[in-house]
């Protein structure tokens, strides 16, 4: 069974808006730790983009790889591939 918030559907007219209202919503979750975030794109570009973009906002991220995170601190940004199996307050 899951638990938790109900999800939030937003709409963006580009990747680009779609960037920022991932970063605000990562910055709207300050009530847990950074590394229990995770946010998951569809291919390994898209996790360089969502990173950048964390960074420019000032939000520390940091990429799973098939070994797991690479460091321990940040926001986890993966392809569901590299997120299964994994668990996180927020998502």
């Amino acid at each position: 069974m899951l638990h938790g918030l109900r999800p939030t559907l937003r709409s963006a007219r580009s990747w680009e808006e779609e960037l920022d209202l991932v970063a605000d919503q990562v910055l709207a979750w300050h009530d847990v730790p950074r590394e229990s975030v995770a946010i998951c794109v569809p291919t390994n570009d898209m996790v360089t983009q969502v990173a950048y973009r964390l960074k420019q906002r000032g939000i520390e991220p940091t990429e799973i790889t098939p070994e797991g995170p690479k460091k321990p601190e940040g926001a986890h940004i993966g392809t569901m591939h590299r997120l299964k199996g994994l668990r996180y307050q927020r998502a």
